[in-house]
């Protein structure tokens, strides 16, 4: 009888044991959340320019880029006919005399709530200045900047959950602009010839 009893008493420790496991690992495991708006990585439109080099030291310069709206498809991919796109302002970047390349980027300023959702194409082009600096090629290329608006289920507000450039015919994707300057070289030379030529002689 004894045996018996102290049995049971055993199988029940174990299972009070097992059972306070139990609780205490479930205890530990967290509920997964929602991300809220503030943890989306919310984006703008970035104009990356490569300024090269190839020869000699390039002058100061500003390049201006402009934002023309192109096209809207809605949450259902059909693009809106005469829907309105949100205007993006120009930006500028300025570049100090450098013999060197360099690469810098500028920020464009958008409001996302401003925006339904669904997928934005705007035309990106560098704006031909009115005087054109000696020696610099400036670009004539056409990006296509593609946004894509998505809304935050929490806080209901619009995002920029992708964002991307590429060619008119969307088979490319770009990384930005390039300008290339080159100084250009002058060889001067001169030939003496004659019986009585002064070989000696310095020309100007």
């Amino acid at each position: 009888m004894k045996k018996i009893i102290s049995l049971i008493l055993a199988l029940m420790l174990v299972l009070c044991m097992g059972v306070a496991a139990f609780a205490e690992d479930t205890g530990n495991v967290e509920t997964p959340s929602t991300p809220s708006y503030e943890e989306h990585l919310d984006k703008a439109p970035v104009v990356s320019k490569t300024y090269k080099v190839n020869n000699g030291t390039a002058p100061a310069e500003t390049f201006t880029f402009s934002f023309a709206g192109e096209s809207y498809k809605n949450g259902d991919g059909q693009i809106v006919s005469g829907a309105t796109i949100p205007a993006i302002g120009n930006v500028t970047i300025g570049f100090d005399e450098i013999s060197t390349t360099l690469n810098k980027t500028v920020t464009a300023s958008i409001n996302a709530n401003d925006y339904n959702l669904g997928v934005y194409t705007y035309k990106v082009t560098e704006v031909a200045p009115d005087t054109k600096t000696t020696g610099v090629t400036y670009s004539d290329e056409n990006l296509y900047l593609v946004l894509t608006i998505l809304r935050d289920e929490q806080s209901g507000k619009h995002y920029v959950a992708a964002m991307h450039y590429q060619n008119a015919a969307g088979t490319d994707k770009s990384t930005g602009f390039t300008n290339e300057y080159d100084s250009g070289s002058l060889t001067v030379s001169k030939t003496i010839a004659g019986n009585m030529a002064d070989m000696n002689k310095k020309f100007a």
